[in-house]
């Protein structure tokens, strides 16, 4: 955000042009960067709270999607319009978070810029100079692979729109205090607004106050009297606005589990089954592990969650003292050079105060690869007060030459392996085995009793479920009993060993899992559902009936259990009501091709051959890979006499799946009563 003198208006029309071609190159290198990733299923809350939740997006309307998470509105808001555009589609959610990511990506190079001109010590070099530092550290922000936890990871858009809102009301206040925004009252009004929606965002940007008392000290160097009063007057805006965001706070958006502040902390405590203290040394160990990721991006680094051990006391392990003594010494360095060296001092202080107090007050993972991505800006800084210090010393000898020539080849060697990190790291994230099976394998001893337990029973059980998913049952199996191991009472993971089992031909030791999970949970969906998937396959329809229904008690929005209560219902013969039931289904979920596929079926065995044609037909337009629908609709376009679309059908069909006889058979005698019609025809029309 450059100084506009008061009459240049061909310098602010250059300013938006030079704004919007960066914010066109930084979408298109986020977009190329990441664009392996977009097809990828929905993972961790994603699944949960969108894909889970299609019912609250297609029937309940925008309220019922800001209730899932009350306190974050303005992203629950951002998701609903998203489903308006593109229907739950995760291409389209992921394309709209890549450009957000692009839009947070020049706010940083505006906030560096509007820092790098405040006058002081450290404003060294030509404004050309520092404005090309500030691009290259925008893309670097733009390009880090752990950026891929705020975009592709769906659910974190609150995440993403929390940095962009925080960074965008940090430039507005230093727009305002360098002068640059003329109208005082209009930009520290600007600048609470765009503080609120942060808020609204997500809680973590409650630290913005504590950042404009920063910038204060070490940019504006005003005496301490004034520093006080400023300070003042923004921890009062601040316990306004925490007021009343503890009015809409809930434990993960649950009214049920109580309101308030305290009430989500407790909460989360209780989840973690840790201490105050524990977590307290515990984040002073994964402090460094943050830094480590951030600064040495390789790919096998960049993990979503990584299970840490947790720190018992200042011995146990080895290294929480060693890490407490770097912790206080970094914050010393921060605190004394906050007016030494600014850049460097406020660096340092940003980058702890933002991200310490969420591993701190949500603890339920001590590592979480999306924190990182707000508190980068100020290892952002550093890096830029390293740059000033490098290309803008006037020194022209051949050292000077020399050491440029290195530093430069180093920033574009950086970019280099976060591009590359990011597109492995893309590309990993399209595999849900492959996603589950690296995270997995770079954890630490599972066996170490001091392991975060549940974190690590987590991504066991998702790469237990992927391995189900790919019909590699047995190592399903071996998965889950590890997950269970872990994490003894959760109730689905018992659900899925025991339709694992189920899958490997053990069926009562299936249904005595499948019966342990309901009495660890009686409301768990998933348990109903694999136990009644369990009896169908023995036979017992009406036991399966039974169990479908009792789990549709508890969702009765899941279009899965309309389906499988449709296949028991078909089987029963009860054909009229698995007609209705498929129907519900497809309401819940049209662009299931399987709906529409089963409901074809039903319409079949009821003789209404032209709606089962309609249905097949719409079950391959959804996915024209569908073999199994082309070839009911060749058998629908034969019954019907359409013996030329019969065999378009049945061609299709064997296209996709060569080696099945069944449709080669089906051709063969299409063809056959093609030819045998059209010699009828033929021999009518000559005589």
């Amino acid at each position: 955000m450059p100084d506009l003198p008061a009459n240049a208006e061909s310098h602010v029309r250059r300013w938006y042009l030079s704004s919007a071609v960066l914010l066109s190159v930084f979408f298109l290198i986020a977009v190329g960067l990441q664009y392996s990733g977009f097809h990828a299923p929905m993972y961790y809350d994603s699944a949960g709270q969108i894909a889970e939740k299609r019912h609250l997006f297609q029937h309940e309307g925008i309220s019922s999607v800001i209730n899932l998470f009350p306190q974050r509105p303005i992203p629950m808001m951002t998701l609903y319009l998203n489903y308006l555009a593109g229907g739950l589609n995760p291409s389209y959610f992921r394309l709209v978070n890549l450009l957000l990511l692009a839009c947070t990506a020049l706010v940083v190079v505006w906030l560096l810029d509007l820092i790098l001109d405040i006058p002081g010590p450290w404003n060294r070099g030509r404004p050309i100079e520092k404005h090309c530092i500030s691009i290259f550290l925008g893309l670097v922000f733009l390009a880090h692979p752990l950026q891929i936890y705020l975009t592709l990871y769906i659910w974190q858009r609150m995440a993403l729109m929390s940095c962009l809102f925080f960074y965008a009301s940090f430039a507005c206040y230093l727009a305002v205090r360098t002068g640059k925004v003329r109208n005082r009252t209009a930009g520290y009004a600007s600048c609470l607004v765009l503080f609120v929606c942060a808020l609204l965002s997500k809680e973590n940007s409650a630290t913005l106050p504590f950042v404009f008392i920063l910038a204060e000290i070490a940019f504006f160097r005003e005496g301490w009297n004034q520093v006080a009063r400023r300070g003042a007057v923004y921890l009062l805006v601040l316990i306004g606005l925490v007021g009343f965001v503890s009015l809409i706070q809930h434990p993960h958006g649950n009214a049920a589990l109580g309101t308030g502040i305290m009430s989500t902390l407790q909460n989360y405590y209780a989840d973690s089954g840790l201490t105050v203290t524990e977590v307290a040394l515990t984040q002073c160990r994964v402090l460094f592990h943050y830094v480590s990721v951030i600064l040495a991006p390789f790919p096998a680094k960049v993990q979503l969650i990584n299970p840490q051990v947790v720190s018992r006391s200042l011995w146990e392990p080895a290294s929480t003292l060693p890490a407490i003594a770097a912790m206080a010494i970094v914050l010393g360095v921060g605190l004394y050079s906050l007016t030494k060296r600014p850049l460097l001092g406020f660096g340092i202080l940003f980058f702890l105060g933002n991200l310490l107090p969420e591993g701190l007050l949500v603890p339920q993972y001590a590592y979480f690869g999306y924190r990182a991505s707000l508190p980068m800006f100020g290892l952002l800084l550093i890096a830029a007060d390293v740059l000033l210090a490098v290309f803008t010393v006037r020194e022209e000898n051949r050292s000077w030459r020399l050491a440029r020539g290195v530093v430069l080849g180093l920033c574009l060697g950086f970019v280099f392996l976060e591009g590359l990190s990011t597109s492995l790291r893309a590309d990993l994230w399209s595999n849900s085995l492959r996603f589950w099976r690296d995270s997995v394998d770079q954890f630490p001893s599972q066996s170490d009793p001091g392991i975060e337990s549940k974190v690590a029973s987590h991504a066991v059980g998702n790469l237990a479920a992927a391995l189900y998913e790919a019909g590699r049952y047995p190592e399903a199996a071996a998965y889950y009993e590890r997950a269970i191991e872990l994490s003894p009472g959760d109730a689905r993971k018992l659900a899925s060993l025991g339709a694992a089992y189920g899958e490997m031909g053990r069926m009562e030791e299936g249904k005595s899992f499948l019966e342990r999970a309901i009495e660890t949970d009686p409301r768990c969906t998933v348990a109903y559902k694999n136990l009644g998937m369990l009896l169908m396959k023995e036979k017992s329809y009406e036991q399966a009936s039974e169990r479908f229904e009792q789990a549709l008690n508890f969702a009765p929005y899941d279009p899965s259990l309309h389906k499988a209560l449709g296949r028991v219902l078909l089987a029963r013969g009860d054909v009229t009501q698995a007609i209705k039931t498929f129907r519900q289904a497809i309401e819940l979920d049209p662009a299931s091709p399987l709906g529409h596929y089963e409901l074809g079926q039903a319409l079949f065995m009821q003789g209404d051959i032209p709606e089962a044609s309609a249905q097949f037909r719409r079950a391959v337009e959804l996915q024209p890979g569908y073999w199994q629908g082309y070839n009911a609709l060749g058998i629908a376009h034969a019954l019907a006499g359409r013996r030329s679309e019969a065999v378009a059908a049945f061609r299709q069909a064997l296209s996709i799946n060569p080696t099945n006889q069944s449709i080669r058979a089906n051709l063969e005698a299409a063809i056959e009563e093609l030819r045998h019609s059209e010699q009828r025809q033929h021999e009518k029309s000559s005589e």
